[in-house]
């Protein structure tokens, strides 16, 4: 299971007695609008560390190509309000094998292990 990387873009607070709030993201990968996202599922995001086993986005010209990759360091983009760049090894395929840096968007690490169901 992935841990998606999204970004906040509103909160709904309909029921303010049960302070359950509702989050509208934008998703980081697909950039597709999700509304009332239950509470339990947003968590802030936090930096891979160096090892952290993720699939990374990348495709080109906004086409969507997963491949397995390895987080190797990162860096905060200064540029573009302290975001995070990470360095990863990449798995093209069976043989080929990149070095890429990769805006935080575009890595998602596992979240749970399916066999298992512990969190990574």
């Amino acid at each position: 299971i992935f841990a998606s990387p999204a970004t906040v873009t509103g909160v709904n607070n309909e029921n303010a007695a049960t302070q359950a709030k509702k989050y509208h993201l934008t998703h980081g990968i697909t950039q597709a609008s999700m509304k009332n996202v239950d509470m339990q599922f947003v968590h802030p995001y936090r930096i891979y560390d160096k090892g952290t086993t993720a699939s990374c986005n990348v495709g080109k010209l906004r086409k969507i190509y997963m491949v397995p990759c390895t987080v190797i360091s990162h860096v905060e983009d200064n540029d573009r309000l302290g975001d995070i760049v990470y360095q990863v090894s990449a798995k093209m395929d069976e043989t080929d094998e990149h070095m890429l840096f990769l805006p935080r968007m575009r890595v998602q690490r596992f979240f749970k292990d399916r066999r298992s169901g512990d969190r990574l």
